[in-house]
């Protein structure tokens, strides 16, 4: 809210919690700062923004289809990061 450039937002987001959680909804973080532009540090930003946990297989079938079989997708994935590893 210290970064939200709108301040009647930034004061509803800081005084009434449960209307933020139900005006935030199925909105994800894009959504957020999509309607309410953001500025911050690279740094503020890591500290909020939650790291992706790497999934090792997705399931790709449909209880809908195969109600009694599950069908997984695996696939090796090779990357080498900025720093090299």
């Amino acid at each position: 809210a210290e970064h939200c450039p709108d301040a009647g937002a930034a004061k509803k987001m800081r005084n009434d919690r449960g209307a933020l959680d139900k005006w935030l909804g199925n909105r994800n973080g894009l959504d957020l700062v999509g309607e309410f532009p953001v500025r911050a540090e690279p740094e503020l930003w890591q500290e909020v923004l939650v790291r992706l946990t790497p999934r090792q297989y997705s399931i790709s079938s449909s209880p809908l289809v195969s109600p009694r079989e599950v069908q997984l997708t695996v696939s090796v994935v090779r990357y080498r990061g900025a720093d090299g590893s």
